[in-house]
């Protein structure tokens, strides 16, 4: 089985809970804006990363600017699953 079959909204949901950003925790939900929600951009480099290494889907940077929310992420891995496994 690949990394990415794993993936849910809730398994991106904990990457951004336990990311030690400055994402408010309390607001936030799977089509939440992380941008709006307080992350910056090495907050999300850190939250893409860690998506990264838990999915095997690589995210080039040139993509990094549209996945502003969770539900954004999902959508992009699960549409990539193959690509590095």
């Amino acid at each position: 089985m690949d990394k990415q079959s794993n993936v849910s909204i809730d398994m991106i949901l904990d990457v951004v809970r336990s990311a030690g950003t400055k994402v408010d925790l309390d607001a936030l939900d799977a089509t939440s804006d992380l941008l709006a929600l307080g992350a910056d951009s090495l907050d999300m480099m850190t939250i893409l990363l860690d998506i990264q290494d838990r999915t095997g889907v690589e995210i080039p940077d040139e993509d990094v600017e549209r996945l502003k929310t969770p539900e954004a992420i999902l959508d992009y891995v699960a549409s990539r699953g193959d690509s590095k496994v």
